[in-house]
């Protein structure tokens, strides 16, 4: 699958008390998908459940797509809090991460 991560406007991060992560995974098959976020900070790293929305799948093509959206709070970014994207999928060899 191609995974990527889209942070936080610049815009929703000057007028939002929360703000919304977006991890986009698509180009894979079947549609089975294993989604997670991971919130890192000096002291410790938290696995967060994925809320799995916009999940879609072309059989004809064999081609899958899902959007999993994270809020977190501003003040948690601007003090540096690094949030990863986490997907596994029996189509590639381990986990694949991307950071935000």
């Amino acid at each position: 699958p191609a995974v990527y991560i889209l942070p936080p406007s610049s815009e929703e991060i000057c007028s939002n008390q929360n703000l919304t992560l977006h991890c986009i995974v698509k180009d894979f098959y079947p549609g089975e998908i294993s989604i997670w976020w991971q919130e890192k900070t000096a002291q410790a790293e938290v696995d967060i459940p994925a809320d799995n929305e916009n999940h879609d799948c072309d059989h004809n093509s064999h081609q899958c797509s899902v959007i999993s959206k994270l809020e977190v709070s501003r003040s948690k970014w601007i003090l540096g809090t690094s949030y990863s994207c986490l997907v596994a999928h029996l189509s590639s060899e381990g986990i694949i991460a991307r950071s935000a």
